[in-house]
């Protein structure tokens, strides 16, 4: 199957719209926030013992 792409890549797009670096700041935010989650399941840490542990409340965006 020979498909033809019908523009530039979405990078490009979003370097145009002035996007592209909001764009990789909430991809890196959302991978490390799933690393985290996937690390405290493996742990059985709950969120309030995580905020204990870094100090801050388990009330931000629970």
């Amino acid at each position: 199957m020979n498909e033809q792409h019908l523009g530039d890549t979405l990078d490009n797009f979003l370097e145009e719209e002035g996007f592209l670096t909001e764009a990789e700041a909430i991809g890196i935010k959302r991978v490390i926030a799933y690393q985290i989650c996937q690390l405290m399941d493996e742990q059985n840490l709950s969120k309030a013992e995580m905020a204990c542990r870094i100090q801050t409340s388990r009330d931000r965006n629970a």
